[in-house]
């Protein structure tokens, strides 16, 4: 399908806020999903790049768009930064799996690393009344280009916020996993999306704490639906998942961490 660029915004040094007009196919989505998005950019780069959506804005609530938030980092992202308010791409979606509807008999974490932020957001707004409540984002990166640029959406949702860097640049400085595991129990639940490194820990957490956790595991895609096989990931049951179909969302205790790539 396609759908019309309505705005692309850079909100911190290399990160766009780019909102889409999309059908409402693609408005019904659920937090967690992604879509496989391509510029008319010809064969250079060949492949559609996947991106968690970031906000949902429906006709009946707002404009009728998805915001995704792309970091600048390669050729296909590159190229994504520059399109302009009118300009047309391809989008294939909404795709993959979501977070689940559960609430926690406790508290909700969500546990963002870098632009591991983006499926979170859309988790966020999509709370209302006590959860929202009882919600807490934490927000982690290396520095604070990696924790910066979204400050007003946070705002409007009304989240909770603890700010997390590594050289202690904004806020509490450690990592995400260090602030997370400091009031954890097992009436709490924990959804994350960042880096593998940090995914790993938290779902080495849960496994100690014993409450849930549910991750939003990145591979690299080449086609979105599960044919390609690219994106296959080790799981505890002795199989392998795809992380574009089965995923990207998954109980951080199906994954076998120790044997990803």
């Amino acid at each position: 399908m396609k759908a019309t660029v309505v705005s692309n915004r850079e909100v911190s040094p290399g990160l766009f806020r780019l909102a889409l007009s999309v059908d409402e196919k693609l408005l019904a989505g659920r937090p967690g999903q992604f879509v496989m998005v391509r510029g008319p950019w010809g064969a250079d780069p060949l492949l559609s790049r996947p991106f968690s959506v970031y906000r949902y804005r429906p006709i009946s609530e707002n404009d009728g768009t998805i915001q995704l938030l792309i970091r600048r980092a390669g050729s296909g992202t590159e190229l994504l930064s520059r399109v302009s308010p009118g300009d047309e791409l391809s989008i294939q979606g909404p795709l993959g799996s979501g977070f689940p509807e559960v609430v926690p008999s406790g508290r909700l974490f969500l546990a963002g690393g870098g632009i591991g932020i983006a499926p979170l957001m859309a988790v966020a707004e999509s709370l209302t009344g006590d959860l929202l409540k009882k919600t807490r984002l934490i927000f982690g990166g290396r520095g604070i280009n990696d924790v910066s640029g979204i400050d007003d959406d946070i705002n409007d949702i009304g989240l909770e916020t603890v700010y997390v860097t590594e050289d202690g640049s904004r806020g509490e400085t450690g990592t995400v996993v260090d602030i997370l595991s400091v009031d954890l129990t097992p009436d709490d639940m924990v959804f994350a999306c960042g880096p593998q490194g940090m995914l790993k820990a938290v779902a080495e957490l849960s496994r100690k704490t014993g409450c849930d956790a549910f991750v939003s595991h990145e591979e690299r895609m080449a086609c979105g639906i599960g044919l390609c096989l690219g994106c296959a990931a080790s799981t505890t049951l002795g199989a392998y998942a795809l992380t574009c179909k089965d995923g990207p969302v998954f109980a951080a205790r199906e994954i076998d961490w120790g044997n990803l790539p």
